[in-house]
């Protein structure tokens, strides 16, 4: 849908989902519910909550099928394309039609005296044809019921997905139908079907969304079939009655003319099994529309709606309720068939609060405890680990060090390290290069953080605060630290700028070190002036022939002149899967450097406003907090805000950033659609 990038972040880690069978319930809704579940898995595919097992009814076995029918990694932009193409024109009835206005199949079997079979709101659907779903069957006769034809969809469904992958078993897939001759309920489900050496096809998919009289019945051996009810209380106890391991089920409902709001309480439930030996846990994650969707067009209601589903299961999935809850009702460890793959931690949360990250750096050595000094490694790059203790009683985002007293270089008192008030450097790790990307590719994460820190920053200031990020958004990938030579003064402006050209084409060659140790997608944070080395680095590579798979780029307070940025960034976003600038009128180091170089800087807001460019999301935090030294230069890690939508963004890829955080509001006020972002506290 319109402003969202689909990519493919597996954080299995941050999910009780190892032990637990993960199974996708998707219920029916519509247009708008469809196009909600829909949003709903996009976040499952970035979080690693792929299902093994999607079960679903009415609308929802078209996204079902869809999801079963690929591979991970093509999922979501099938998704979107299906959405894409049957709201294209826009054919759909409105929400807020009187009942008696529709023209839909539900209205006229409900006319007729019979109970509609799909449980979907009377508006939902036209008289009229939807690209690739179904078209209008003439009919001379002006008295005569409205009828569809639904072999555009048989033909859409054939092209987006692959029914010799549902067939081979890669994910179990059951569909709900209703048998018109007996009323009885059936599930078409592949595994099953695979036993009695039948196979399911669209026509399966095409009886879970037959709503007589207006879309037929679908004749399969020799019955026919219907859609069922589009509540998912049957679906749950078929689920349910497999017994060999423990359940998880995200269950995606749509409810109208309800509160739009979730009752935390009730999003998560065990239900019984009485029985068997195994658990079985349900999410709960259903849409309630809210008022003003009745004024949209349909193509606006389903960029609404994807964009809720992706929203709303972020937050849900992000939570601690349900996923603590979960924890603490999980049944004991199952053998180790039933694990999935096996994952390096680098973030240690239990016994200890620590976080161990990987560093390359063009500094060269020095003695402990500086470890490598200001001063540019001409030869090579430096590679290594670092392991930092994370002391629990701090402020979200702060970096606490003891406190240190020098003159002229000297220390004359120096605090003692206190592990519940401080940050500790328990190890720092020299590496050959080989040994260091035999760590990566061994590590089991297909993605990593790539963290560059900006201007004044000695090495353990960059390591410091490379593990504190890593840390309060619990990054579950391979954090890394980019570490160029500043010599951590506010006096070397110069030296500093001149090194940051200087690993600019190490940092390229970082990236593609990285791509070819397994890395499928890096993440990039930068911060000041790091951003004018990367920018310019991104920029000049020929990504067409040596592609580094670069995710999301965030661009922290980017101390890069406003012409320089405009021209590179353009380029950059070609490269680059997302790009987000946060930026700030009261950021005094930006004014610093606007000084020293007599130019204005990307990341200021002047009285004309921000930056503005296509493809970029440009974020006024001006609003946020307080800051180290006093110098609004690292708001991007020292407020709570922007680690949320720091998480939320590598987590999720939710777009646009209103999306993400209410505290997130799209400017100039009341314009459709946004233009640029900011925090409003």
């Amino acid at each position: 849908m319109a402003g969202i990038t689909p990519r493919l972040l597996p954080i299995n880690s941050i999910m009780p989902t190892d032990t637990y069978r993960r199974v996708l319930v998707l219920e029916g809704g519509g247009p708008i519910g469809g196009a909600y579940q829909a949003g709903v898995y996009y976040p499952l595919a970035q979080l690693g909550f792929e299902p093994e097992w999607v079960a679903a009814t009415s609308i929802g076995a078209v996204n079902a099928a869809i999801v079963a029918g690929n591979e991970e990694g093509k999922r979501v932009e099938r998704l979107k394309e299906f959405w894409d193409l049957v709201t294209t024109p826009s054919p759909w009835q409105s929400y807020g039609s009187r009942p008696e206005e529709s023209t839909g199949p539900r209205a006229r079997s409900a006319s007729q005296g019979q109970e509609p079979p799909v449980a979907e709101t009377p508006s939902d659907w036209p008289s009229t044809s939807v690209p690739g779903f179904f078209t209008t069957i003439p009919n001379t006769d002006p008295n005569a019921q409205p009828a569809y034809d639904t072999r555009p969809l048989y033909r859409t469904l054939e092209r987006l997905t692959d029914f010799d992958r549902i067939n081979d078993l890669k994910m179990r897939l059951s569909v709900q139908a209703v048998d018109v001759e007996s009323n009885e309920t059936t599930f078409f489900d592949n595994y099953e079907s695979k036993k009695l050496g039948r196979k399911i096809g669209p026509e399966h998919i095409l009886a879970a969304i037959a709503s007589p009289p207006g879309f037929p019945p679908t004749e399969i051996d020799g019955k026919r079939y219907r859609g069922g009810n589009a509540t998912s209380r049957k679906i749950i106890d078929y689920v349910i009655q497999d017994d060999r391991r423990d359940i998880l089920a995200l269950q995606v409902g749509v409810k109208i003319n309800e509160p739009s709001t979730i009752d935390e309480d009730e999003s998560f439930q065990t239900l019984p099994s009485p029985g068997r030996n195994n658990t079985v846990n349900v999410v709960h994650l259903t849409y309630r529309p809210h008022d003003s969707i009745a004024t949209m067009s349909l193509r606006e209601k389903v960029v609404e709606s994807w964009n809720r589903g992706a929203s709303e299961a972020s937050r849900t999935l992000l939570s601690d309720t349900w996923r603590q809850e979960a924890k603490s009702r999980r049944a004991p460890e199952r053998p180790a068939e039933f694990s999935g793959t096996e994952r390096r931690t680098y973030i240690e949360d239990s016994t200890e609060s620590s976080v161990t990250l990987l560093f390359a750096t063009t500094r060269k050595q020095a003695s402990e405890p500086e470890y490598f000094s200001g001063e540019r490694e001409t030869g090579t790059v430096n590679y290594g680990k670092a392991k930092v203790h994370v002391p629990r009683q701090r402020a979200l985002g702060q970096v606490n060090l003891p406190f240190e007293l020098k003159v002229f270089g000297l220390t004359l008192y120096k605090q003692a390290e206190d592990p519940d008030r401080h940050f500790i450097l328990k190890g720092c790790q020299v590496m050959q290069k080989d040994e260091w990307l035999t760590e990566i590719s061994t590590s089991g994460h297909p993605e990593a953080l790539v963290f560059v820190h900006g201007y004044n920053v000695t090495f353990l200031d960059g390591v410091y605060r490379c593990a504190q990020i890593a840390w309060d958004i619990r990054y579950p990938g391979i954090p890394i630290l980019f570490s160029w030579a500043s010599r951590g003064s506010t006096l070397d402006y110069l030296y500093d700028r001149d090194s940051a050209e200087f690993a600019r084409p190490r940092f390229v060659a970082l990236l593609g070190d990285l791509r070819r140790a397994g890395i499928q997608r890096v993440h990039i944070l930068a911060h000041s002036m790091g951003n004018f080395s990367i920018l310019s680095a991104l920029a000049n590579h020929p990504h067409s022939e040596q592609p580094l798979g670069i995710g999301e780029l965030l661009m922290a307070a980017p101390d890069v002149d406003t012409d320089v940025f405009l021209d590179l960034a353009p380029r950059v976003r070609r490269v680059s899967q997302g790009m987000t600038l946060y930026a700030s009128s009261t950021d005094r180091a930006m004014a610093i450097s606007k000084k020293l170089a007599r130019r204005a800087r990307a990341g200021d807001v002047p009285d004309e406003g921000p930056i503005i460019l296509d493809g970029i999301d440009t974020i006024d935090v001006t609003a946020i907090g307080d800051e180290i030294l006093g110098l609004n230069h690292s708001t991007f890690a020292s407020s709570k805000s922007i680690l949320n939508d720091v998480k939320l963004l590598l987590t999720t890829g939710i777009r646009p950033p209103g999306n993400r955080l209410a505290e997130i509001q799209g400017m100039p006020t009341g314009q459709v659609p946004s233009k640029w972002w900011r925090y409003v506290l």
